[in-house]
């Protein structure tokens, strides 16, 4: 099969497996009661995160702002291809089925919790701190960009264990910049990171998952040793 019709037909794969993608169990598997309780807004932790947001905001640079407008849109391309370009949807389908899976999975929770908690976002509390990127009309506690990002880092990390910390790394980026961006207090990204640890431990006991985790390290595999094969030629 020639080069460009192998390319076409990894991309429609990955499209059709996309549109299917279907999280691996439903959101009241892990009730949002389960997360440590946001800070209260008469708390003096609470206040001192204001604090804490209008000092980062004062110091932001012009590239920083831009970067955090730019993962406003959160996607899983946003933490492969940060740390490995090569990790694309079209080199590495079953790879991105397992990660979109995972990451319509940990969505699903989070909305649920966001519901539930029902937070406000830090600019819309303290008029004092700007917002720096795209608004959003829902609830702030816990972080969806920290939980969904974090979770992409974990499962990442367990496939390619050399570039772990390079995942967890993008993941901090990631969620640090709600914070300056004005969207998420501290906590928020606090809460975001304990519920991706709860998503994760659910995702290791679901037979569906643990079978295409197995089918994306294989493809990984054939991966390094078609590279390791073309080096040595």
């Amino acid at each position: 099969m020639p080069i460009f019709l192998s390319q076409l037909f990894l991309i429609i794969l990955f499209s059709i497996s996309s549109a299917q993608a279907k999280s691996y169990f439903s959101a009241d598997k892990i009730p949002p009661d389960l997360l440590d309780k946001p800070l209260g807004q008469n708390s003096a932790e609470y206040k001192s995160e204001i604090e804490q947001i209008i000092k980062l905001q004062k110091h932001v640079s012009r590239a920083e702002i831009e970067k955090a407008q730019s993962e406003a849109q959160l996607s899983i391309e946003l933490m492969t291809k940060a740390v490995d370009p090569k990790l694309s949807p079209q080199n590495f389908p079953q790879l991105y089925n397992l990660l979109e899976r995972s990451f319509d999975t940990m969505i699903s929770v989070n909305d649920d919790a966001k519901k539930y908690w029902n937070t406000k976002r830090p600019y819309l509390v303290d008029k004092r701190i700007k917002l720096l990127v795209s608004p959003a009309n829902n609830p702030a506690y816990p972080s969806g960009h920290t939980s969904a990002s974090y979770i992409l880092a974990k499962i990442l990390g367990l496939l390619i264990e050399k570039r772990s910390a390079d995942f967890q790394k993008r993941a901090d980026e990631i969620a640090n910049h709600r914070v300056v961006s004005g969207m998420h207090f501290p906590n928020d990204l606090k809460g975001g990171r304990q519920l991706a640890l709860l998503v994760l431990g659910g995702l290791l006991q679901n037979n569906e998952f643990l079978v295409d985790l197995e089918k994306a390290k294989k493809e990984l595999r054939a991966a390094e040793a078609a590279e390791i094969k073309r080096q040595i030629k």
